[in-house]
């Protein structure tokens, strides 16, 4: 099993560092125009609440964002990360376009929030992740932690692969999933979704 500690692990690409400070206080503050150039439609409510909860579980630095002229939050930012993170309800690939025009004009990570028809049982939600200087998009990652205090993981949906490790403020690439059977993996899939509906409920 991979080590879920706090620690960062030999062999592990940090992706960028985080501060300590009050998430949910930034996240509720004044929204700040996003430098982006197509609009970014506001995502409905489930998926933001989605979204500001998983900004919650990343920790650090966050705050809320908007497009030009805009008041209306369209996602959240992690400066320090140089990580915005936008949600939506819509099928792929919408707002990966625009997402990766976000990404050409200030250089973040993109991370997408994008709400599932849990009939495909997914969960109610699946994330796509778009790193810096690269052209290829991580599709329908899911959350996975092995114990309710253990680190959250973004992993792939389906088999195994190229994981990202969330660790107390900052996110580190891994070049395996942290699991080596079926069991662990769905094991894995229920803890992480209790644990954020505890985040979405301690709102």
């Amino acid at each position: 099993m991979a080590q879920t500690t706090n620690f960062p692990i030999a062999g592990y690409i940090p992706v960028a560092s985080l501060n300590t400070s009050c998430v949910a206080k930034q996240a509720d503050a004044t929204p700040r125009a996003l430098d982006a150039p197509t609009p970014i439609p506001v995502p409905r409510r489930r998926a933001l609440e989605a979204l500001r909860s998983l900004a919650g579980a990343i920790g650090g630095d966050v705050m809320p964002v908007c497009f030009v002229g805009e008041k209306e939050v369209v996602g959240y930012r992690h400066p320090s990360a140089g990580l915005t993170m936008l949600a939506t309800a819509c099928y792929r690939p919408m707002l990966c376009e625009q997402a990766q025009e976000l990404r050409s004009s200030n250089g973040d990570h993109v991370l997408i929030v994008r709400l599932e028809d849990e009939t495909h049982g997914y969960g109610p939600f699946t994330i796509d992740l778009l790193i810096a200087d690269t052209r290829t998009w991580l599709i329908r990652y899911r959350l996975w932690q092995i114990h309710p205090t253990g680190d959250l993981w973004l992993v792939p949906s389906e088999g195994e692969g190229r994981s990202i490790r969330i660790v107390g403020g900052y996110l580190a690439l891994s070049p395996r999933a942290p699991f080596y059977n079926l069991f662990e993996r769905e094991h894995g899939f229920n803890v992480a979704a209790k644990t954020f509906a505890a985040l979405q409920g301690a709102k």
